[in-house]
């Protein structure tokens, strides 16, 4: 990441990107810490037009600690999307997150599937988001 910001490319110059993020406890934290007025839907655009899809976004703040140690170091934005997890529990059966293929958190008595993103871009939060999620 911190080649892709330092512009030493002599052919491209600075290269954007917007890459997944590692959900870790630290990134856990700072998305629980985003209200619940922060959190955006997540559209995709089908045929033309704009339809949900069940997702929400937000900007996190958070600075992972192997980069926060400067203030010259790069400024990252940092971005999660959650997705209600819809699947019903079995009675009786505490399920812990360590079952599920994904990282899942519970927010406000919910519990929804999270994933990171980290990029360079000063894009609009929604214009990026929507880029991403059509490719």
């Amino acid at each position: 990441m911190r080649y892709c910001d330092l512009e030493d490319n002599k052919r491209f110059g600075r290269l954007e990107f917007a890459i997944g993020a590692d959900v870790t406890q630290e990134f856990r934290k700072a998305v629980a810490e985003v209200s619940e007025a922060d959190w955006q839907p997540l559209y995709r655009k089908v045929k033309g037009q704009k339809q949900e899809t069940g997702r929400q976004w937000a900007e996190v703040c958070f600075v992972p600690n192997k980069i926060g140690h400067s203030k010259k170091g790069p400024a990252y934005r940092y971005l999660a999307t959650r997705e209600d997890l819809k699947q019903a529990e079995l009675p009786g059966v505490d399920k812990g997150d360590e079952e599920y293929l994904f990282p899942v958190m519970q927010l406000k008595g919910q519990r929804y599937k999270v994933f990171g993103i980290v990029t360079n871009m000063d894009w609009a939060g929604q214009e990026l988001i929507e880029w991403l999620y059509e490719r």
